[in-house]
C-alpha cells in the first residue's frame, strides 16, 4: 500500500486519468484472485480498501473522472456486503480504511445494477 501514491512516478511521470484508473483497476482484480484462494481475507479485504482509498486520494473516483472499468473493479471487488462486513470489523485497521474509503466506494454500485435504496 505505500507504494501506490508513487504509481505515477513509478510509470515515468504524469499519466492521464483513464490509465492510472486502469492501473488500479487492474490492481484490484488482481487482489480478487487472492480472494478465492487460500490467503488471508482479512489482509486482502485491507489491502482492496487501500487500492481504493489511494484512488480516491489521487481524485480518480470522483463520479466526473470515475472510468467505467474503476468502477466495475471497485463493485466486483467489494461487494455492498463486504463494506458492512469491513464498516463493523472488530480489527482497527480493517474498519479504518473501510471508514475513510467509503465515500469512493458507494459511486461504485450507482451503475453496477444496485439501487441507491438497497446500498442505505
Amino acid at each position: 500500500a505505500f507504494c501506490l501514491p508513487m504509481l505515477e512516478k513509478m510509470s515515468g511521470g504524469p499519466m492521464r486519468k483513464s490509465e492510472m484508473a486502469h492501473c488500479f483497476s487492474v490492481i484490484l482484480q488482481k487482489l480478487d484472485e487472492y480472494s478465492c484462494r487460500n490467503y488471508d481475507a482479512d489482509r486482502v479485504l485491507w489491502a482492496k480498501l487501500e487500492v481504493v482509498r489511494q484512488a480516491r486520494n489521487q481524485k480518480l473516483t470522483k463520479s466526473s473522472v470515475l472510468t467505467a472499468i474503476l468502477q466495475e473493479a471497485i463493485a466486483d471487488a467489494i461487494p455492498i456486503d463486504l463494506v458492512v462486513s469491513a464498516l463493523t470489523h472488530n480489527d482497527p485497521t480493517i474498519h479504518l480504511a473501510a471508514f475513510s474509503s467509503l465515500d469512493a466506494i458507494i459511486p461504485s454500485y450507482y451503475g453496477a445494477g444496485e439501487s441507491v435504496t438497497a446500498l442505505q
